[in-house]
């Protein structure tokens, strides 16, 4: 079942292009991991499938009712809420269904109701985690770190770790179709993420995961897009097996360019030759292959009289933005 599609996506920041007609389809059970440099424009993009930007140009569309649960790198401020306030935000669904199949019970008691209606109600609210869904998020947060003091705490004045664990657990405990996490990672220590990755492969709605985690990728992969050059390229495999695709492609692609270097060079001579007879059919000819020379330059990006392969594309740079350092409890002693 198709979740999400996007089509000719146009996105741009500060009038530099990060999509050019970009296309991307996600169906249930599908976990794509989203790659590329830093300042590529993978955020920028999840924020766009999750609705929360609106996209330059083209169309993003969602399957009717669609639940999403989307987890930026930056978290919103809660005042006068505490750290288990916030994360119980992530349990909103599963409170409203219980509410909804509270209201169905006493129209059903006065005959009003539809037992129908009140059977969905509560497959869903089961599929959301059902009367279990609090003590799976204690879980959650248990196995994300969380202690009961950041819980019990100003959810405002915890580290930035604390608050970035606390949201994840949120956001997983919504059970929602479409996940969209931006460095799930980050603040994790080696048996969250390795928690993290199990649960995460296991998904069974649609993901889409930003990681500079190479091993994180390779679990919970079904398919990887890489983001780059305002180009997105989509395959199936995990992100092991898109870079070995890559190399076999690279490798290819510098064998047929050598090939055709030689050829040019072949008609160069040839068209060199053919400058030194005077009759008309030698000069059509030469004409013709240097034709031939300027469609093949040009197919390789290099100009009439340049030789070599294509300059690779600089790192974009961008401003600094976010936690660039942080540092919790430090002592120093002298002596």
């Amino acid at each position: 079942m198709e979740l999400l599609s996007a089509t000719d996506l146009e996105i741009t920041r500060n009038g530099t292009p990060l999509l050019r007609a970009g296309e991307l389809r996600l169906h249930e059970g599908m976990r794509l991991g989203l790659t590329g440099r830093n300042g590529s424009g993978k955020s920028t993009l999840l924020a766009v499938l999750a609705g929360v930007k609106a996209p330059q140009g083209g169309r993003v569309r969602r399957a009717p009712g669609l639940r999403s649960g989307y987890l930026p790198q930056r978290h919103e401020s809660v005042p006068g809420q505490s750290g288990w306030d916030r994360a119980l935000r992530g349990l909103a669904h599963t409170r409203e269904l219980e509410r909804a199949i509270r209201a169905q019970e006493r129209l059903l008691a006065g005959d009003a109701g539809s037992l129908e209606s009140y059977a969905k109600l509560v497959e869903e609210f089961e599929r959301a985690g059902g009367y279990g869904a609090e003590e799976a998020l204690r879980e959650t947060l248990f196995r994300l770190g969380v202690g009961g003091e950041a819980l019990a705490a100003d959810f405002d004045v915890l580290s930035g770790g604390e608050r970035a664990r606390i949201v994840l657990a949120a956001t997983l405990a919504s059970r929602p179709e479409l996940l969209l996490l931006d460095e799930p990672g980050n603040h994790l220590d080696l048996p969250a993420l390795r928690w993290l990755g199990a649960t995460l492969a296991g998904w069974r709605g649609a993901l889409v995961l930003v990681s500079h985690d190479r091993a994180l990728l390779d679990e919970v992969s079904t398919h990887t897009a890489r983001l780059e050059g305002a180009h997105l390229q989509v395959r199936r495999g995990n992100y092991s097996r898109f870079r070995e695709q890559q190399g076999l492609e690279l490798r290819s692609s510098e064998r047929q360019r050598r090939e055709r270097r030689k050829e040019r060079e072949r008609l160069e001579r040839t068209a060199a030759e053919l400058r030194s007879f005077g009759n008309a059919a030698a000069q059509k000819r030469r004409r013709r292959i240097e034709r031939q020379l300027q469609a093949s330059a040009a197919a390789d990006g290099e100009s009439e009289h340049t030789k070599g392969a294509p300059t690779p594309p600089a790192h974009e740079a961008r401003a600094a933005e976010g936690v660039l350092l942080e540092a919790e409890h430090l002592s120093r002693s002298v002596g």
